[in-house]
């Protein structure tokens, strides 16, 4: 036993031999894990690791930043060999003695996997080499810069890491904000990228600001395909579709924000884009890209009462209704969908009238809108054939006074909810899995008030929640407090009964959420394949 003891103090006396120089190159080339283990053992390393070796850090601004290091200045260089995360959140103040701080520790950090940095142009412009120290970088996994400008695009040009996940976003207030995307494309630090986010990517401003349209196609042209790409997002973009098809040949999630093609090339391109698998976009990106690929899961925002572009409430339903008919999604995601009753009794008719055998249907009631959806909306989403629902209620409570966490739990806790539950079950012959929960309006708007109080919206709602109101103004303070983000969520499994009847039964939220997680990414599902 003594001989054992021997043994396994030996590492502890190698390393108190060593110089700090010796001793932190030696910790480089042992995992975050061997490290505690020896810090546990050995004094020094305990100090070394567990006060100055951060494996991951988040700055909420350059003072943050400056703050953390002037407080161990010694141990600056150990932390950056170590560190695997950086993340600044602001860089807007300009502080060049932060830009320098942060230049050095990148130039040290030899192990860092993930960057984050906040108005990087900014940074990049007050002090250059930080620019450089970014591309010097060899083990970047997700490289994150926002709101970046003429300065960082150009990092990409010389950058030595692969990322699998590459975020840039242009910044639109930079009096240079017209910058060239081509050194990001023609990277190849871009070749291996699995997810890619792109924000004010605008095709006019590749190349000179003279060459036209055309001769803008025509740079586009000369940029290699990157096949490795299977998620992107494009957000405040203008850019011919036809183009984006090609550059991601393999491309499975496509994400669009605010996006328009600049050439108004709305043919379909069925046959580019044979891989796509998932498709989300905002209402007007649609009436744009007029994407018209099969795709198994559809999200479509659309707008938030009156249509925000040029077509009328009944124009616009019909065109997302065209637009599910031509995808001929097996998921289909409304989370933004806020009409009037009349309107979304309409929407519903027209919807299911073209389009049916969904395996999986998400979906945003409005509060005023739910006795309408009770006794009408409901028979028009059975002839959609869901298996699985997932219900969200919009509910117009204020969420930031204590007498809304208050109507909130009384709400969730009313019998509304297995209320829907039963109808819903009974209603809808093919329904497997029923989630119902709650969603806060944030922008507390009243279209539609008026049109709800004829379907008798304000006095079907708010019974339950009256009720339950009265039970818990008693309740402390604490226990109001707790519950002010808590998002009410319900899953509820349909079985049959030894009658026949269908009836819900409930189950874990993780269970519940599990299912959708997996529904929304596994393209061969068959509603008989879920159980």
């Amino acid at each position: 036993m003594p001989a054992d003891r021997g043994l396994n103090r030996a590492p502890e006396q190698g390393f108190l031999a060593l110089s700090l120089e010796a001793l932190v190159i030696v910790i480089t080339f042992l995992s975050a894990r061997d490290i505690r283990r020896l810090a546990s053992t050995c004094r020094r390393l305990r100090h070394l690791t567990t006060r100055a070796a951060d494996f991951e850090l988040l700055f909420a601004g350059e003072w943050d930043l400056m703050r953390y290091y002037l407080q161990r200045p010694l141990y600056m260089l150990p932390q950056s060999l170590l560190l695997q995360s950086l993340k600044l959140m602001d860089g807007s103040t300009r502080n060049q003695n932060a830009a320098i701080l942060l230049s050095t520790i990148l130039l040290n950090a030899c192990n860092l996997r993930h960057l984050v940095l906040h108005d990087c142009q900014k940074l990049v412009n007050i002090h250059p080499p930080l620019g450089r120290a970014i591309a010097r970088l060899q083990r970047l996994t997700s490289l994150e810069l926002d709101y970046g400008g003429p300065d960082t695009i150009n990092i990409f040009t010389e950058m030595r890491s692969r990322p699998k996940h590459i975020y840039y976003l242009n910044d639109p207030r930079h009096k240079e904000g017209e910058v060239d995307f081509s050194p990001l494309f023609k990277s190849q630090a871009i070749r291996d990228v699995e997810s890619l986010h792109i924000y004010g990517l605008n095709a006019e401003h590749l190349g000179p600001r003279t060459a036209n349209l055309w001769e803008l196609a025509s740079i586009m042209e000369d940029w290699e395909p990157i096949p490795s790409v299977r998620e992107l997002v494009l957000g405040a973009s203008e850019l011919p579709k036809k183009q984006i098809a090609r550059l991601f040949p393999n491309l499975q999630r496509l994400t669009l924000e605010d996006v328009t093609d600049m050439f108004g090339d709305t043919g379909n391109h069925e046959a580019d884009w044979p891989s796509l698998h998932s498709l989300c976009a905002e209402f007007n990106d649609l009436t744009t890209w007029e994407l018209r690929s099969r795709v198994h899961h559809l999200e479509v925002e659309t707008t938030t009462g009156p249509a925000k572009g040029t077509m009328k409430p009944k124009e616009e339903m019909s065109f997302v209704v065209a637009t599910v008919r031509d995808t001929s999604p097996t998921v289909l995601s409304l989370p933004n969908h806020q009409l009037t009753p009349k309107e979304e009794l309409l929407f519903w008719e027209e919807l299911s009238a073209s389009a049916g055998g969904l395996v999986g249907l998400e979906v945003v009631i409005r509060e005023i809108n739910l006795p309408m959806w009770r006794k009408k909306c409901v028979h028009q989403v059975a002839r959609l054939q869901p298996a699985v629902l997932k219900v969200h209620i919009l509910t117009k409570i204020d969420r930031l006074t204590p007498r809304a966490a208050i109507n909130r739990s009384a709400f969730a806790r009313s019998n509304l909810f297995p209320d829907l539950a039963n109808e819903f079950a009974r209603l809808i012959p093919t329904l497997q899995y029923l989630s119902l929960g709650l969603k806060w309006d944030e922008e507390g708007g009243e279209e539609g008030g008026e049109e709800g109080g004829e379907e008798g919206g304000e006095e079907g709602c708010e019974e339950g929640v009256e009720e339950g109101v009265e039970g818990d103004a008693e309740g402390d303070a604490e226990g109001v407090e707790d519950e002010m983000d808590v998002a009410h969520l319900t899953w509820w499994r349909v079985s049959l009964t030894g009658d026949g009847k269908r009836m819900p039964e409930v189950i874990s939220t993780h269970e519940g959420e599990s299912l959708f997680e997996e529904l929304l990414f596994d393209k061969s599902i068959e509603p008989s394949a879920i159980e």
